[in-house]
């Protein structure tokens, strides 16, 4: 691990979340994530700002600001699989469900037992349904650091979320609705 950057090998030195993640469970070594596009990243990214916003016992009065790295990493390996692939359409929903990892923590383990080192999968967060990939080892990294680096600022608030590049005129924004379920809820595992 010492080889691979901070940036590459931080999700594999901690132990995972109290409720895991998507692919792996609380008792499982911790899993890298990302987006094969920056939109998609940025999504999934402004749903875990409102997260973090509707967290706190009392909501400051201001949007709340955070600065954020985006950065491109490449990978390879002959071991992953693509749970976008039509033949894994009739448990699209298990796999994208937004509030229950069952089904994802089983298929992350198992898979992982079959010796997979990266997913790929449809992201629940982004509305345009874009890739996501879940990568077990840092090994299938194409490089020890990553390609490139660049910051953003968040502003988050009960109702809306912004993302802005920094030093360019670039911004996504979300508003909560877009993540929540009919009543209102963000659909979260946690």
């Amino acid at each position: 691990m010492a080889c691979f950057g901070y940036l590459l090998s931080t999700p594999f030195r901690y132990p995972p979340l109290k409720y895991g993640s998507r692919f792996g469970s609380a008792s499982e070594p911790s899993l890298f994530y990302g987006s094969l596009c920056e939109a998609t990243c940025i999504a999934e990214a402004g749903f875990y700002r409102f997260i973090f916003h509707q967290s706190m016992s009392t909501p400051p009065p201001n949007p709340v600001r955070t600065q954020h790295s985006l950065f491109t990493v490449g990978f390879r390996t002959a071991k992953g699989v693509d749970l976008c692939e039509s033949v894994y359409e009739v448990d699209r929903d298990k796999i994208m469900a937004p509030d229950d990892y069952a089904f994802t923590h089983k298929l992350g383990r198992f898979l992982r037992e079959q010796g997979a080192q990266c997913l790929l999968y449809p992201s629940a967060r982004d509305p345009e349904r874009g890739t996501n990939v879940a990568i077990y080892t840092p090994e299938v990294f194409a490089s020890k650091e990553p390609r490139s680096l660049a910051l953003w600022q968040s502003e988050v608030d009960a109702a809306m979320v912004t993302f802005s590049a920094m030093g360019v005129t670039k911004a996504y924004c979300f508003n909560r609705a877009q993540f929540a379920d009919a009543m209102g809820h963000l659909p979260f595992a946690g």
